[in-house]
C-alpha cells in the first residue's frame, strides 16, 4: 500500500497544480468538499470473458485520487452503492448510459466511463469524462496497461484528467470572452481548448459564433460544420449554419441545415416561423417560403403560417423581378417569380377569406400589387374596388387601382382615380407626371401640360424633361400623322418649360417646320390674299431655322435645303403681292 501512494504522488502533484490554476483563486484551496465539482467513477467495464478485478481497482484508486483535488472529489464508494440500490441499478452493468442518467440524478457534474479488453500483452484501456447535462465529452486515448498493475492505469486516467481541467479553464476563458464580445480573444482561449480536447462541441460552438462576430463567416461555417460532425442534431448549429450558409449565397446548403433542424421540431409552427424568418433575412426568402409551405402541408388550417407563406412568397418574387430587371435580360418577370407571387396570392387568399375587413392592409396591398405583377388586370380593378370600399383612404391603393385601369385601357377612369389619389395625398410621389402622361395619351394637351408643369414645381421632373415630354408627343401626334396644328398647339405650351439651349433649337426646328408646313398648303391658291396671309409664315420659319442649326446638324438634317425651300416660299409670296398691288 505504501508502495502505491509513492507512485501516485507525482501524478497528484501535477494534477492538483493544474485544478488550482485552473478553477480557483488563492483563498479557495481551502473551500469545503461540498463545493467541489462531483466526479461518478463507476468501475471500467472488461469486455468478454474478463476477470473484473482489475476495472473495480482502478476505479478504487482514481477515485482516491480525484477526491484529494481541491477542485473535484469523486463520489465515495460507499454513496454510490446506496444510489444503486434506491433506483435497482446492478453495480456490474453500470455502464456509461445508466451511469450519465444515475448522476443526474444524485447532484454529480461529471462522469468517467471506461472499458478495457484483451490483448496480446495484456489490456487496452479506453476512458473518457462525460458532462452528464450537455453530453460535452473528454476522451482519454486508448492506453496499454497490465493486469497485475492497476495503479499505472488509474495514474495515467488521473493525468489525461488534469488536461481536462486546463481544457475548462480555456473553455471558461473562451465562454467568458463570448459574453463580454472580446471576439479575438475568445478565439485565442477557444483554440487552447480545442487543442487539449478536439470533440469539445461547446467549446467549438463558441468559436464559431466568435468567427461570425467578426465577420469571417465562411470560417464560422466550417467551424459549425465540425459541431454538427459531433453532434448531428445540435439545434443552434444547424440554425447558425443555415444563416451563414444563405448569408454566403449557398442556398441549397443553408435549405437543408434548416430542414434538418425542423425534423426537430416538424408541427411547431412558431418555430418554423422563427426559421423562416431568420432565412428570409440572411437573403433568401425563396427558401424561407419552401419552409413554410412544409409547415401548411402539416397544418392548412393555421392563418398565421399562410400569411407567413405569401409574405415570404412575394418577397422572393420581387426580388426575383428586381435582379431580371436590372440585368436588363428581360422585361417581363421570369416563370419563376410569377410561380411565387402565384404561390403569394393563393396563400393570402386564405388569409383574406378568415379575416375579412380586419385582414392587415399591407397584406391586401401586396395582393393587388401580385396581380399587377401577374398582368391581372382586371382581377387588380376588382380587388382594389373591394378593398377600396372598407379602406379608402389608402393612398396606394388607389395607385395601383389607377395603373390597373390605365392598363387595361380606361384611360379617363384612370385619371379620376389618380385625382381620387390626390385628395388623399397631394403629395404622392409622381403623381403629376403621371397625371400629365396619361392626359397626353388621351389627346387632353392643354390639361397634361398643366400637370406636367406642377410635376416640375413639385421636383417630381425637370423642367427642361418636361418640355421633351410635350415636344416628343407633338412630334408623335402632330407631325408624323401631319396634324401640323395639334403639334403648335402641344410645342406652345412646351415653350414655357423650355431651359437648356439644345431644348430650345429642338423646339425651334419642329416649330418652324410645322409653320412652314402648314404655309405651304395655305399658300396653293397663288392668290393676293393667301400670299398675304402665309408670307409671315414663311419668314417666321426662316426665323426658327435659322436659330436651330446646332440642332440640324447634330440630326443630321440638310438645313441648307430648308433654309433653300422657305427663301424660294418667301420670293414667290412677295412676288404675288407686288404683282396684285
Amino acid at each position: 500500500m505504501d508502495g502505491s501512494r509513492s507512485t501516485r504522488t507525482p501524478v497528484l502533484a501535477v494534477l492538483g497544480a493544474l485544478a488550482l490554476a485552473a478553477l480557483l483563486p488563492a483563498s479557495g484551496v481551502a473551500q469545503e468538499a461540498s463545493s467541489r465539482y462531483r466526479v461518478l467513477v463507476p468501475n471500467l467495464e472488461p469486455q468478454g470473458e474478463l476477470r473484473k478485478n482489475f476495472g473495480e481497482d482502478v476505479a478504487e484508486q482514481l477515485r482516491e485520487f480525484i477526491s484529494q483535488l481541491a477542485t473535484h472529489t469523486a463520489v465515495p464508494q460507499r454513496e454510490l452503492r446506496e444510489a444503486l440500490r434506491k433506483f435497482r441499478l446492478d453495480e456490474d452493468k453500470l455502464t456509461c448510459i445508466p451511469a450519465r442518467q444515475l448522476a443526474t440524478q444524485i447532484n454529480v457534474q461529471l462522469v468517467m466511463c471506461g472499458s478495457y479488453k484483451a490483448t496480446a500483452t495484456g489490456f487496452e484501456v479506453d476512458a473518457k469524462f462525460v458532462d452528464p447535462t450537455s453530453g460535452e465529452e473528454f476522451q482519454v486515448p486508448a492506453f496499454a496497461a497490465t493486469e497485475r498493475e492497476p495503479t499505472p492505469a488509474a495514474q495515467h486516467i488521473a493525468a489525461e484528467f488534469g488536461k481536462y481541467v486546463e481544457t475548462v479553464r480555456y473553455a471558461v476563458f473562451c465562454a467568458d470572452y463570448i459574453s463580454s464580445q472580446q471576439w479575438e480573444n475568445a478565439i485565442t482561449a477557444c483554440d487552447r481548448a480545442i487543442d487539449l480536447n478536439p470533440s469539445s462541441i461547446n467549446t467549438r460552438y463558441n468559436r464559431a459564433e466568435a468567427l461570425w462576430k467578426l465577420e469571417r463567416n465562411q470560417e464560422a461555417l466550417d467551424e459549425m460544420k465540425r459541431v454538427l460532425e459531433l453532434n448531428p442534431i445540435h439545434e443552434s448549429a444547424l440554425q447558425t449554419a443555415g444563416f451563414l450558409s444563405a448569408q454566403l449565397g449557398q442556398e441549397e446548403e443553408a435549405r437543408r441545415y434548416y430542414s434538418e433542424y425542423l425534423e426537430l421540431n416538424p408541427a411547431d409552427a412558431n418555430v418554423r416561423m422563427k426559421i423562416a424568418y431568420d432565412l428570409a433575412v440572411a437573403g433568401d426568402p425563396a427558401g424561407a417560403a419552401l419552409l413554410i409551405e412544409e409547415g401548411v402541408a402539416l397544418d392548412s388550417t393555421k392563418v398565421e403560417l399562410q400569411e407567413q407563406l405569401g409574405n415570404f412568397a412575394m418577397s422572393a418574387a420581387v426580388k426575383m423581378s428586381a435582379s431580371a430587371s436590372g440585368s436588363g435580360s428581360q422585361t417581363t418577370i421570369s416563370l419563376e417569380a410569377a410561380e411565387l407571387f402565384r404561390k403569394a396570392l393563393g396563400a393570402y387568399a386564405h388569409v383574406y377569406a378568415a379575416k375579412g375587413a380586419e385582414t392587415d392592409i399591407a397584406l391586401l396591398r401586396n395582393m393587388v400589387a401580385a396581380n399587377m405583377s401577374l398582368e391581372n388586370y382586371d382581377e387588380a380593378i376588382r380587388l382594389s374596388e373591394q378593398v377600396l370600399r372598407t379602406h379608402g383612404d389608402e393612398a396606394l391603393l388607389w395607385s395601383f387601382y389607377a395603373d390597373a385601369l390605365q392598363k387595361v385601357g380606361r384611360m379617363d377612369d384612370a385619371i379620376t382615380a389618380l385625382d381620387s389619389l390626390a385628395i388623399r395625398d397631394a403629395a404622392y410621389a409622381n403623381l403629376a407626371v403621371r397625371k400629365g402622361m396619361w392626359l397626353l395619351e388621351r389627346g387632353r394637351a392643354e390639361e397634361a401640360a398643366a400637370a406636367l408643369r406642377l410635376a416640375a414645381e413639385r421636383g417630381e421632373q425637370a423642367s427642361d424633361a418636361v418640355a421633351m415630354l410635350l415636344i416628343a408627343h407633338g412630334h408623335t401626334k402632330g407631325v408624323t400623322p401631319k396634324e401640323f396644328a395639334y403639334a403648335l398647339r402641344v410645342f406652345a405650351l412646351a415653350e414655357p418649360s423650355v431651359e437648356k439651349p439644345e431644348t430650345r433649337e429642338m423646339l425651334n426646328f419642329w416649330t418652324g417646320f410645322s409653320i412652314y408646313q402648314i404655309a405651304v398648303t395655305d399658300s396653293e391658291p397663288q392668290t393676293v390674299e393667301s400670299a398675304r396671309k402665309t408670307l409671315p409664315a414663311f419668314q417666321r420659319a426662316q426665323q426658327l431655322f435659322q436659330s436651330s442649326q446646332n440642332y440640324a446638324r447634330s440630326q443630321r438634317i440638310d438645313m441648307a435645303t430648308f433654309l433653300d425651300a422657305v427663301k424660294t416660299n418667301i420670293e414667290i409670296q412677295q412676288l404675288i403681292i407686288r404683282r396684285g398691288g
